[in-house]
């Protein structure tokens, strides 16, 4: 299979709750075209009380056919069946938030996957990312990428 793989070279930080682009991660969608993506995103809390907000936002897609993912986000440290919330998408930047970490600045997984149908415009498909709780900064890793089909 050919497809493009997108990976961060640089962090990126949020310390608000609004929904912003993750730098070098996004991918132009061209029209009439369905992907099938898989994102991987290393990220950190700065406190045990702060979640993160994760999402991707894109081009609309065909009457009756919109986008649906899963997204995985580690929370806890090791194995364990609490470990990961999962959470199902089926709308444009729909939200995955988390309420805690259970350390601060440790790196978690937050992973997402699933298909995007783009309707009669293309646009840019982009995950987005946001601090759960204002003035707590969130990180997303360098090394962090985007595999697009």
């Amino acid at each position: 299979l050919l497809g493009t793989k997108k990976q961060m070279t640089a962090d990126a930080t949020s310390t608000v709750t609004t929904l912003a682009d993750i730098t070098g991660l996004d991918f132009a969608a061209a029209a009439d075209t369905d992907y099938l993506f898989i994102l991987l995103l290393l990220y950190q809390s700065a406190a045990t009380t702060c979640g993160a907000s994760f999402s991707m936002n894109g081009p609309a897609a065909p009457a009756g056919r919109g986008p649906a993912w899963d997204s995985g986000i580690q929370v806890l440290g090791g194995p364990s069946t609490s470990s990961i919330q999962h959470k199902a998408q089926v709308a444009i930047d729909a939200l995955h938030t988390t309420a805690t970490v259970d350390a601060a600045n440790t790196t978690r997984v937050a992973r997402f996957s699933g298909v995007w149908p783009v309707g009669t415009t293309g646009g840019t498909l982009t995950p987005r990312f946001a601090s759960e709780v204002s003035g707590t900064q969130i990180k997303v890793l360098k090394g962090s990428w985007l595999l697009v089909l």
